[in-house]
């Protein structure tokens, strides 16, 4: 299983959707770390494991650029068969 943790792998204070609006956005989480990881999971035929523990708060915005442009940007299909996600922080 590969691991991507957001909060350490990434940023703490995840941003919005594009870079051109600031730091640590989804377009480049997904350029830099989610797509070349998901690659590599392809690759060696194993899980994507993502961690959004430990992250103050991460934006609709955020989500939809990176996950949701792995498809409309890179075609990539099937995602969720390969893909884990985890947040066990309890939100209240």
């Amino acid at each position: 299983m590969i691991i991507i943790k957001i909060s350490s792998d990434f940023s703490e204070i995840p941003g919005g959707r594009l870079k051109r609006e600031g730091k640590h956005s989804g377009e480049e989480f997904r350029d830099k770390l989610l797509l070349p990881k998901y690659k590599e999971a392809e690759e060696n035929d194993t899980e994507l494991e993502v961690d959004f523990d430990d992250c103050y708060g991460i934006g609709t915005s955020f989500l939809e650029e990176a996950f949701g442009g792995m498809v409309r940007e890179h075609h990539v299909h099937g995602m969720l068969q390969r893909l884990r996600m985890i947040s066990n922080e309890d939100a209240t």
